[in-house]
C-alpha cells in the first residue's frame, strides 16, 4: 500500500472488454431439478383459513375481499421438516386477480414464516404476485437457510387489498444437498476470485469473473486507483452489446480476505460475538433485485484484531445494492441489482474499498467512512436549532424561548432573516396531489379522465403527470384514492428526475432558471437559504416506474422485480436524481439544502442534505412508543455531525408535559431538536397553541441549549468510553469533551463509566453534578430514560 502522504494516484487496472468463457465461472450454482426433489403438497395436506380465510373450488382456493381494502384472507398449511443441517428449500404458486387494488407487496404474495431447530425465526420469506386483473401467474421463492429448519408456515395471502384472487398448483421442495450460499443464492462450488463478478439472475446462471469482460452480451470498463490517503477507488461501466432482451444482473465487487479471523461487524453496544460459517448481510426488505433486501448501510466490515477493511458503495453514486461478509467463501463484498434494456443498455457503479482502525468494530468503520467520503459528512450549519413547520415563528410568543433556527416555508423571508432563521422554500417530488370534485366517482378511471382533462385544458401539472407518470406493469398509473387536509381526491406516482427533455416535466415545474431567479435572483424578495424536500422517500409513491419511455432519463442504474424480473425505476434513485439536481445547483450559489423523511429506508439522500428530519408520533393511541436505539442511531451515523430535528405529529391532548420532558430527554441524547408540529400533519398546529408551547416552554428552555452544546460540537463515531452495563446505560461523545449517557432500560441503573482518554472532572450540565475522575472511571445511576450530558472541565 502506498504511503499516505504520496501525492499520487495508482491506477490498477483498466481492462479491456472481452467476453468470458466457461472457465472464468467462479461460484457454481445449484441447479434447482424439480425432480430430484418431491412436492410436500399433496392431496392430504391439511389447508387451515387464514384470518377470513378462503372457498375452495376444486382446487382452486378463493380470496375474494370486495371492496374492502382492509380485509385480510387466505390460506396457510404447515410443513414439518425437522432438518439435521440447513438445506435450501423452493416454494412456487399460481394465481390470477380481478381488480386487486395497489401496487404489488407482501400482503399478496406467497408468503412463509420459518422456526428453525434451535427456536429462532426467520420471518416474511415472500414472493408476490401483480395487482390489478391478471390472468394465471407463477412466482417462486428460494430459501438457504442458515440453520436447520423445523417448520414452515406457507400462507397464500390477500391482505390489505380489495378485490378478489384464485390460487392453485402450490409446490414446497426441500433439496439436500450439501451447499452454501452467496447472496442467497445456493452455491455448490467456488473459487477465489477478487474483484466483479457477474450472474444473470434472469437465467439462474453461475456467477463468471468479470475483471476483463462478461458473458451475457455485456462488457465491462473497469477501473481501480489508490488515492494519497490509501483509499481503493473503483468503478466500472457496464454496456449490453445485445439489447434484443433485458438483462438482469447481479454485479458482484469481492475482497478476498487472507486468514480466517475476521469478524463481521454490526450496530450494536455490546461487543461482537464470534462470528459462526454464514453469511452476513443487514438489509431492509425490498421486492427488487435478486431477493435479498436492500442494503440498510452503504458499507461492510470486518475485523481482525486491530485491522480493519470496510467495503463501501460511493456515496454519491448509490444503486439498489447489498453488502456483506461471506464467512464461508471468505469475501467481503458488494452486490448491485441491475437491469440492461434496449432503452437504457448502460450502468455505472463506484465503490470504495478502506482500512480503519478495528478496535472499536463497527463504529471504527464508521469512522473510516467518514474519512473516505468527507464531503458526504460536511457540517454546514455551525448554529443549530429547532424545525418549524409552515407556521409564522412572528407569531410565537417570546420565540426565543425555543431555539428557532430552521423554516420550513418562505411565507416570512424577511422576518426569518433578521432573526437569524435559515429558510427553505418547499418542493414535494415523485407525487402530484390531485384534488377531485366531491361528486366525482373515487375510482381509477374517474380519476385518469379528470387528469386528462385538465391537461387539455392546459394544466402544468396534468400534462406533466401524463409525461412523467410512473405505470406499472400492465400500464396503468399508479395511484391512490385519498381524503386528507391538504387533498380530496388521487395521488399519483410521478418520476421526478431531471433528464425529462421537453419545457414541460415534473421536476422542471418546480426547478428552472426562472424559478432559480425569482427566489435567488437579484430581485428576490427575502434571501432564502436553500431549498426543502418533503417526503423525500415517498411514501406515497410506488416503488417501480416501469414506462419503458422513461428509463433513457436515467441516471443511476436501472434494477428489476424480484419475482418476474421486470426492468424499472426504483423510487429512491428517482428521488435521489432530483435532490442531487438541486444540491449541485444550490451549492454554486452557496446555499443549502433540508429533507423530511429521510435517512429512512435509504441512505443515499443524506450525504447530498445539510439539514434532516422527519414526522414521528411517539404516543400513538396514547401509549408511549418512541423508536429503539438502532432507529435513532442510525439517523445519527449517516447524518454524522450534521442538523437532525424531529417534529412531534402526535394528538397533544394525550402528549402531556411529561411526555414532551421524555421526548427531550431522548433527543438530548443523540442531539436531535426535538419540536413539534400536528397530528395529521397539517392542522391543530402546536405552535399555533399557546396554551401547548407555553406549558412546555420550561421544558425547551432547559433542554435545547443542551441539545445545542452536544450538536454544535459534532456527534462522534468512536466514544472513547465504555459503559458496564451497555445494554441499559448508553453513551455517545460530541466533540472532544462531550458525552450524553442515557438509561435505555425501564428501570433505575447504575453503571461505572470508563475513559480511554484523559479526562480529570465532569460536570452534568442537566443536572448540575460534578464527578471527579478515578482510576478513569466515574459511577454514575440513572433512573429509567433519564438523560445526562457530562462536559469535561479540566
Amino acid at each position: 500500500m502506498p504511503s499516505k502522504s504520496s501525492l499520487l494516484a495508482i491506477t490498477l487496472s483498466l481492462a479491456m472488454p472481452i467476453i468470458a468463457q466457461a472457465q472464468n465461472v467462479v461460484k457454481k450454482t445449484l441447479d434447482i431439478n424439480q425432480a430430484n426433489a418431491p412436492n410436500l403438497i399433496d392431496e392430504n395436506t391439511i389447508w387451515r383459513a387464514y384470518q377470513e380465510g378462503f372457498a375452495k373450488q376444486g382446487d382452486v382456493f378463493v380470496c375474494d375481499n370486495g371492496d374492502d381494502v382492509k380485509r385480510h384472507a387466505g390460506a396457510m398449511t404447515v410443513i414439518q421438516l425437522n432438518q439435521d443441517k440447513p438445506y435450501p428449500i423452493w416454494a412456487s404458486a399460481t394465481s390470477k386477480a380481478v381488480n386487486v387494488s395497489g401496487s404489488p407487496d407482501s400482503s399478496y404474495s406467497i408468503y412463509m414464516d420459518l422456526t428453525n431447530m434451535d427456536g429462532s425465526h426467520q420471518w416474511g420469506v415472500i414472493n408476490t404476485f401483480s395487482t390489478g386483473t391478471h390472468d394465471w401467474e407463477t412466482v417462486e421463492v428460494l430459501y438457504v437457510p442458515d440453520k436447520p429448519i423445523k417448520l414452515v408456515s406457507l400462507n397464500l395471502l390477500l391482505r390489505n387489498h380489495a378485490g378478489r384472487a384464485e390460487f392453485k398448483d402450490v409446490i414446497f421442495r426441500e433439496f439436500k444437498d450439501d451447499v452454501t450460499r452467496f447472496d442467497r443464492v445456493p452455491i455448490k462450488s467456488w473459487k477465489p476470485s477478487p474483484g466483479f463478478q457477474i450472474r444473470n439472475v434472469s437465467t439462474k446462471s453461475d456467477f463468471y469473473e468479470a475483471t476483463e469482460g462478461m458473458p451475457f452480451g455485456v462488457k465491462i470498463q473497469p477501473k481501480e486507483t489508490i488515492d494519497a490517503q490509501g483509499i481503493r477507488r473503483i468503478e466500472a461501466t457496464l454496456e449490453a452489446t445485445d439489447t434484443s432482451s433485458d438483462l438482469c444482473l447481479q454485479l458482484v465487487y469481492a475482497v478476498q480476505l487472507q486468514g480466517k479471523n475476521w469478524n463481521w461487524t454490526s450496530l450494536s453496544r455490546t461487543d461482537q460475538k464470534p462470528i459462526e460459517q454464514i453469511e452476513y448481510s443487514t438489509n431492509n426488505a425490498s421486492l427488487q433485485g435478486a431477493g435479498g433486501g436492500l442494503a440498510r448501510w452503504p458499507f461492510a466490515a470486518v475485523v481482525d484484531g486491530s485491522r480493519g477493511i470496510g467495503l463501501s458503495l460511493d456515496l454519491f453514486h448509490p444503486a439498489h445494492h447489498r453488502t456483506g461478509y461471506n464467512a464461508v467463501t471468505n469475501e467481503l463484498y458488494v452486490v448491485y441489482d441491475i437491469a440492461l434494456t434496449k432503452e437504457q443498455p448502460r450502468a455505472f457503479v463506484k465503490l470504495a474499498q478502506f482500512e480503519f482502525d478495528g478496535t472499536w468494530g463497527f463504529r471504527g468503520a464508521i469512522e473510516g467512512l467518514y474519512k473516505t467520503f468527507p464531503n458526504a459528512f460536511l457540517n454546514r450549519i455551525e448554529k443549530q436549532g429547532i424545525w418549524m413547520a409552515f407556521a409564522k415563528i412572528s407569531e410565537v410568543q417570546d420565540w426565543q424561548d425555543f431555539g428557532f433556527r430552521i423554516k420550513e416555508g418562505n411565507n416570512e423571508t424577511d422576518w426569518d432573516d433578521k432573526n437569524d432563521i435559515l429558510t427553505f422554500r418547499y418542493t414535494e417530488p415523485m407525487t402530484w396531489w390531485m384534488k377531485m370534485d366531491p361528486e366525482l366517482p373515487r375510482t381509477y378511471e374517474q380519476a385518469l379522465k379528470h387528469a386528462e382533462t385538465l391537461a387539455e385544458k392546459g394544466n402544468h401539472w396534468a400534462i406533466a403527470f401524463l409525461k412523467c407518470g410512473h405505470k406499472t406493469k400492465t400500464g396503468e398509473r399508479p395511484h391512490k384514492l385519498l381524503d386528507t387536509p391538504w387533498c380530496n381526491g388521487a395521488v399519483w406516482s410521478i418520476n421526478s428526475m431531471p433528464g425529462f427533455p421537453g419545457e414541460i416535466s415534473h421536476f422542471k415545474l418546480q426547478w428552472n432558471e426562472k424559478i432559480i431567479d425569482s427566489l435567488y435572483g437579484p430581485n428576490a424578495k427575502g434571501n432564502l437559504d436553500g431549498e426543502y424536500v418533503d417526503s423525500s422517500e415517498g411514501y406515497a409513491t410506488a416503488v417501480m416506474d416501469y414506462d419503458r419511455e422513461h428509463f433513457a432519463v436515467a441516471q443511476t442504474p436501472l434494477t428489476f422485480d424480484t419475482s418476474d424480473k421486470a426492468p424499472g425505476i426504483h423510487k429512491g434513485l428517482i428521488s435521489f436524481e432530483y435532490i442531487r439536481k438541486l444540491e449541485q445547483d444550490v451549492r454554486k450559489m452557496g446555499k443549502l439544502m433540508m429533507a423530511n423523511s429521510t435517512p429512512g429506508q435509504y441512505w443515499w439522500l443524506a450525504p447530498l442534505l445539510d439539514v434532516m428530519g422527519t414526522e414521528w408520533n411517539w404516543n400513538r393511541g396514547g401509549k408511549w412508543s418512541p423508536p429503539d436505539d438502532h432507529a435513532m442511531l442510525y439517523r445519527r451515523i449517516l447524518c454524522g455531525p450534521k442538523l437532525y430535528s424531529i417534529l412531534q405529529n402526535t394528538n397533544f391532548d394525550e402528549f402531556s408535559y411529561e411526555c414532551s420532558e421524555r421526548y427531550m430527554k431522548r433527543c438530548l441524547f443523540y442531539a436531535f431538536y426535538p419540536s413539534y408540529f400536528s397530528a395529521d400533519a397539517s392542522t391543530n398546529h402546536y405552535f399555533r397553541n399557546p396554551a401547548l408551547y407555553n406549558r412546555d416552554r420550561p421544558l425547551f428552555k432547559k433542554y435545547l441549549p443542551l441539545c445545542k452544546l452536544a450538536g454544535e460540537a459534532g456527534w462522534q463515531p468512536i466514544t472513547h468510553a465504555k459503559t458496564s452495563k451497555p445494554e441499559e446505560i448508553w453513551i455517545e461523545r460530541y466533540g472532544d469533551n462531550i458525552y450524553t449517557v442515557f438509561n435505555g432500560s425501564e428501570e433505575s441503573a447504575s453503571a461505572t463509566i470508563s475513559f480511554d482518554k484523559p479526562v480529570a472532572k465532569l460536570i452534568d450540565q442537566v443536572s448540575g453534578k460534578e464527578y471527579t475522575v478515578a482510576d478513569k472511571s466515574i459511577s454514575i445511576t440513572l433512573d429509567s430514560e433519564d438523560v445526562m450530558l457530562l462536559q469535561a472541565i479540566e
